[in-house]
């Protein structure tokens, strides 16, 4: 549906949705919680939610839903940190020392030793690779899934550090696309690493790079959040501006370059002055929430994730109360605001 529709996953505030929604599979939303440490989890092609199982005491159960299916994956102790690949979950076991990885459309489950003690607040994943910031995070984790189609999987060193030129940064964010990955530090900077026939390292050639370098424009701007979409980029600065590098074919980056990419970041220029303060980017569709608690959304709209009907400019869907977070995820194909309340 193309409206944004409210959801009741969160005892302590309602979660809307546009687009694609799983959470009809829920039997009763109000006795999940979340598990993922930041306010909502940030995988939602599929979504986990995490419980006390009423069936056997002290056991914890994951449930993982699409559109109608459910799968349950039952754990002793609840996962450190958890990530949703398109045929895995992926859950950082609480000994800190290991992946165990649950394929989503069978039985079979693999578990995957870890090169070093991970942060668990830092987990994401790529079509190919769980990506994990160390423990102490001044160093980054690259570990291959077990799919059947491992593009490139060598490529990636399993455990490397930040570029020297940092010093002694840690990492403070992290954001997987299909190929790519973006890291912010906690100096403000940003680097990238990955394919990028799309321009999305925002490095201002298409050529790949698996280790992390910093886009030119972004350089001298302090960046408070990063975003990675399927095959584009978004940066969050300081003082709210947002800015977009990559695949354009639908509109994604917010202007217009012809349904070509933008090898370098641009500013996307929003017809209101407006200071943004959340930013997420969707498989082919990119979001933002104000400090005047509009929510923004451009880009595809194939399945009403944009919260609106017509054209993939830029535009304002909604006005929301007490927004702390706009999410979605490189492979979904929709958008979740948490807030009070919302005036569509």
């Amino acid at each position: 549906e193309n409206p944004l529709r409210k959801g009741s996953l969160s005892n302590a505030m309602p979660v809307y949705v546009a687009g694609v929604s799983p959470h009809s599979a829920l039997d009763d939303p109000k006795t999940w919680r979340q598990l993922a440490t930041t306010d909502w989890p940030s995988h939602l092609s599929w979504s986990v939610a995490c419980s006390k199982s009423a069936e056997t005491e002290g056991q914890w159960q994951l449930a993982v839903l699409n559109k109608v299916e459910r799968t349950t994956v039952k754990f002793d102790k609840p996962p450190s940190g958890i990530a949703v690949h398109e045929h895995w979950l992926i859950a950082l076991r609480c000994d800190l020392q290991h992946l165990e990885l649950q394929r989503l459309t069978d039985d079979a489950r693999e578990v995957l030793p870890l090169p070093a003690a991970p942060s668990g607040a830092l987990i994401d994943v790529t079509m190919t690779h769980v990506v994990l910031a160390t423990a102490d995070q001044d160093h980054l984790m690259v570990i291959g899934l077990p799919t059947t189609d491992m593009v490139h999987s060598t490529e990636w060193p399993a455990i490397q550090p930040l570029p020297s030129w940092l010093g002694s940064r840690k990492i403070q964010a992290l954001a997987c696309g299909k190929e790519h990955i973006m890291l912010l530090v906690d100096s403000g900077a940003v680097v990238t690493a990955g394919r990028n026939a799309m321009g999305q390292l925002g490095l201002e050639h298409v050529n790949a790079t698996y280790t992390f370098e910093a886009p030119p424009a972004l350089q001298g701007l302090v960046i408070q959040a990063v975003a990675a979409g399927g095959w584009h980029s978004l940066a969050l600065s300081e003082t709210g501006d947002v800015y977009s590098c990559g695949r354009n074919d639908q509109g994604q980056l917010g202007y217009d370059t012809g349904k070509g990419s933008q090898l370098g970041f641009e500013l996307v220029s929003i017809q209101d002055t407006e200071e943004f303060i959340s930013i997420a980017a969707g498989a082919s569709h990119s979001t933002a929430l104000s400090k005047t608690q509009r929510l923004w959304t451009w880009g595809s709209n194939a399945h009403g994730q944009l919260g609106r009907e017509g054209l993939s400019k830029p535009a304002v869907v909604a006005r929301v109360t007490g927004a702390r977070q706009v999410l979605t995820h490189a492979n979904a194909w929709s958008t979740y605001i948490l807030a009070q309340d919302v005036e569509l």
